[in-house]
């Protein structure tokens, strides 16, 4: 054997030690211990159950420990990322990158963070699009795998990576795209800073498409960027197999045509899709998926308190859980808050139900203005 194959060899052994290394500490997770874990773990159910009610029936546990499992195998895999793919642990299954600069669109499902390995073994010089926390964690270690895999003639193309939230933001990826650059996106992150953008700000920027049956807002950054250069949007997902070797491909690209909204709402609602498509037998892989549980299309906000109205809990922005407590996680900031026990009592009567709460009994119950407008304010019910 050898010396590159002997360190290909090592390198898949480790890869399966830390498999099952990574399954046991996943089974070993107290999820009922107060603490940041728990709350990524309330976080995890709420958007898993969501999306996908069916999968759901009461494994939650499991499939949160499972999606633990494949973030700490990204973790192993980043460190070996030049050499993964010619170890067999990286494999594109069917596509091929476009021919020209173009937008890869992909989503935190499977090995997401080592898929421009991929296209930069194949030639494609590219510019990661990356939330501030991703850009600033790990854009520098991007980079520097850039240099190493070219200083080991791995490949020649050119990796850059281009904070989404800086203010040159998209003149930077109109630079780099116009230079002959790709870019490389995933489109289920958060819009900016979280919690920031308002209902206003969502529909500009936002368009209302379905998704495991729902109505979610799919950011529209990306769809309007290819328009205006006539470049195509390529989806691009990966999913880890049931030995921890990741599979990879790359779809058909889709090209601009019509108007810039037209082609934002079809070329989006294609890409979700298809999405949708592989998180049918991978859900428990979506890294996201807690955070994309803000994407939901929200509903509109009330002027003012009408007694006359009926009025239910606003399951489309909260979730309330544990309510002896009055514990409710915001969908929209990701906060915790906690309500009166008084409060939470008649908010979970009213989760599920198809009947509204008059305004007239709410106006007997809070008989402190203050109170129901700080009610309303919160958004914690909506009219019917």
């Amino acid at each position: 054997m050898s010396k590159a194959d002997s360190k290909l060899h090592e390198l898949r052994e480790a890869h399966q030690k830390a498999f099952f290394d990574a399954g046991d500490l996943a089974a070993a997770l107290d999820l009922d211990a107060s603490g940041p874990l728990r709350l990524d773990w309330l976080r995890f159910q709420i958007a898993n159950e969501y999306f996908f009610p069916q999968q759901a029936h009461g494994q939650s546990r499991q499939q949160y420990r499972d999606n633990f499992r494949h973030r700490e195998m990204k973790k192993f895999e980043f460190g070996s990322i030049c050499d993964l793919e010619t170890a067999g642990l990286l494999n594109l299954q069917r596509g091929r990158p476009a021919a020209g600069p173009a937008i890869y669109c992909s989503y935190h499902l499977g090995a997401w963070a080592i898929q421009p390995v991929l296209l930069l073994r194949r030639g494609i010089p590219m510019a990661i699009v990356a939330g501030p926390g991703m850009a600033q964690d790990h854009g520098g270690a991007m980079v520097q795998m850039n240099h190493q895999g070219r200083e080991r003639q791995l490949w020649q193309a050119e990796l850059s990576v281009i904070s989404s939230d800086g203010s040159s933001a998209l003149m930077q990826m109109m630079r780099a795209l116009r230079e002959g650059r790709s870019l490389y996106i995933c489109i289920d992150g958060q819009r900016g800073q979280r919690g920031q953008m308002n209902a206003a700000d969502e529909e500009r920027h936002a368009v209302p498409i379905r998704f495991a049956g729902r109505e979610i807002l799919a950011r529209m950054g990306a769809a309007y960027l290819a328009h205006k250069l006539g470049l195509p949007l390529v989806p691009m997902l990966s999913w880890r197999e049931a030995d921890g070797t990741v599979s990879a491909e790359i779809g058909e690209p889709i090209p601009p045509q019509g108007s810039r909204d037209d082609f934002a709402r079809l070329a989006l609602q294609q890409l979700w899709t298809r999405f949708e498509d592989r998180t049918v037998h991978h859900a428990r892989q979506w890294e996201m998926g807690w955070y994309s549980y803000r994407t939901r299309a929200q509903q509109r906000r009330m002027n003012a308190f009408e007694p006359q109205r009926l009025y239910r809990f606003n399951e489309d922005r909260y979730h309330l859980y544990e309510p002896a407590q009055g514990l409710l996680l915001d969908a929209q900031t990701d906060e915790l808050k906690r309500v009166p026990p008084a409060y939470a009592g008649w908010m979970d009567r009213l989760r599920g139900s198809r009947e509204g709460i008059p305004g007239q009994w709410l106006s007997q119950l809070f008989k402190d203005p203050q109170s129901l407008q700080q009610i309303f304010a919160s958004e914690l019910l909506v009219a019917q």
